[in-house]
């Protein structure tokens, strides 16, 4: 399973040419939108279950920054939004590994039909929040032999999500899930298949997951999945485990909500050459920076952190806590020239 996110690093230095405005997660509220200069990274993870925690780790594969409109003007290079940066990974993971199952799992950021398509074509099964609003289609009715005129691409509309919400006649099932930090919830959920539609774009059939909280403390939210064969209880669980990407974003100075990417993360970036430092070019499972070299390096680091723990706490054999682990070694990531050109 592979985890997708993006991470502020707030950065000014004046010869930062990657540096940008983005919205500041951290600092915004409700109401209120909070934007910070730095460098954006766009982070694809490695869901990795470790013996010796209850919790599967988030382990960085791929980091590459994004860049505004702005800033690609500026330096006259193609601008990629968030889900294009998200395409061009998750095909180069399929290149390295063509025959593995991949799950992805990403926040509702990266709720795009273009991504959707791009992981049914890669055969990657692709895991969202999907907006209440969304416009949601039937299958196309089958059509008379024969009929004159252009085919149509999706049948009758559905009812939007914010309807079967408020609507007193919808069955809801009562399911106790898992969540996060362990916990369990009694939630009322709903699915049912469609094709999502957004203008300008082909339908993508999926398949969506409506969750309501009886007792009204949460709001009401959906999720989607791009094959619509999987069980609403296993997307559920697949998008949960998304959570393990916020506990590897680690608390170091200048970042929004804790990390630099583990190939950056002991650079101070005020200029080019220290964006750069720790950024290899990616060479396949057999070239000289493979996902597996990348692991590899990371295990190694993994491994010294836990010995290390569990020296300082003699007579202890329980999980060690995972903010308490620091990744040393650099990960895997494209390089800046070779991805923002």
């Amino acid at each position: 399973m592979l985890l997708i996110d993006g991470t502020l690093e707030r950065r000014w230095g004046k010869r930062i040419a990657y540096k940008g405005r983005f919205h500041d997660a951290v600092r915004s509220q409700s109401g209120h939108v909070a934007t910070s200069e730095g460098i954006h990274w766009l982070c694809l993870m490695l869901l990795v279950p470790v013996p010796w925690c209850q919790r599967s780790w988030a382990l960085p594969v791929l980091s590459v920054p994004t860049l505004t409109p702005v800033t690609s003007a500026k330096l006259g290079k193609r601008h990629r939004t968030t889900a294009q940066a998200a395409q061009i990974l998750i095909a180069l993971i399929r290149r390295w590994y063509p025959e593995r199952e991949i799950v992805l799992v990403g926040d509702g950021g990266f709720a795009a039909t273009s991504l959707g398509h791009t992981c049914r074509r890669l055969r990657v099964r692709f895991v969202s929040r999907l907006l209440l609003t969304a416009q949601l289609y039937d299958p196309v009715p089958p059509q008379r032999k024969g009929k004159p005129g252009v085919k149509p691409a999706k049948g009758p509309r559905q009812a939007k999500l914010t309807q079967r919400v408020t609507n007193r006649t919808t069955t809801w099932l009562s399911q106790e899930i898992g969540w996060y930090a362990g916990q369990k919830l009694k939630m009322d959920l709903l699915d049912g298949s469609a094709l999502w539609h957004r203008d300008g774009e082909a339908p993508l059939p999926v398949r969506w997951v409506l969750l309501r909280d009886p007792s009204g403390k949460r709001s009401p939210f959906a999720l989607f999945c791009t094959d619509p064969a999987v069980p609403m209880l296993q997307i559920i669980a697949w998008y949960v485990c998304r959570w393990n990407i916020e506990v590897t974003f680690l608390r170091s100075p200048g970042s929004s909500r804790a990390l630099h990417p583990a190939a950056v993360e002991h650079f101070r970036h005020r200029s080019d050459h220290s964006l750069s430092a720790g950024i290899v070019q990616p060479g396949g499972p057999h070239g000289s920076c493979s996902p597996l070299r990348s692991f590899a390096n990371t295990a190694s680091c993994l491994v010294s952190q836990s010995r290390t723990h569990l020296c300082r706490c003699p007579g202890r054999c329980s999980s060690p806590s995972v903010g308490a682990v620091e990744f040393a070694n650099p990960a895997c990531s494209l390089g800046v020239s070779q991805f923002v050109r």
